[in-house]
């Protein structure tokens, strides 16, 4: 620890005089070291451990595809045990030639009707539960080059609750 003394101290500034007098200033100075080397530069987003877990549909949010087609985000949410209320992943529902037989998939787990030709809200899935298998994936962003790791839902990932 060291201190400094201090007189007084005057500025003019626009005209206005201002004085400051101070006794002592204790001052301590605080060195860190870190090591930057062994800093994970990492983004992630996993909150929950790899695993199956009761989970229930929280949020859906509907979005186009680069393609054009419906897609939806949709939130899996913990139910049950110590992780209840951490979002265990985000999942994807394309209504895309290619994404609806997973599409179809998870809407029989969660026992939305997907017979004939239907009409369907995100509102219908919404408060829906089912068991969820998730992991963590990891990826390179390819805007920040930073490694990106979140949790994923595998195509078969969705069973009845």
């Amino acid at each position: 620890m060291s201190a400094l003394t201090v007189g007084k101290l005057g500025c003019d500034h626009e005209g206005a005089q201002i004085d400051l007098h101070c006794e002592t200033l204790q001052m301590v100075l605080l060195m860190v070291q870190v090591d930057f080397d062994q800093v994970d530069d990492s983004d992630n987003f996993s909150s929950v451990p790899n695993g199956v877990y009761l989970c229930r549909v929280s949020e859906v949010r509907p979005r186009t595809g680069d393609d054009g087609s419906e897609r939806w985000s949709v939130r899996w949410i913990v139910c049950d045990g110590p992780l209840a209320g951490r979002t265990a992943a985000w999942d994807s529902l394309a209504f895309s030639s290619r994404g609806l037989k997973r599409a179809k998939f998870v809407l029989q787990r969660l026992e939305v009707p997907t017979d004939g030709t239907r009409e369907l809200l995100p509102s219908d899935l919404e408060g829906r539960v089912a068991r969820v298998t998730v992991y963590a994936r990891e990826r390179i962003d390819p805007v920040t080059s930073r490694r990106v790791i979140s949790n994923r839902v595998p195509f078969a990932g969705v069973e009845l609750a």
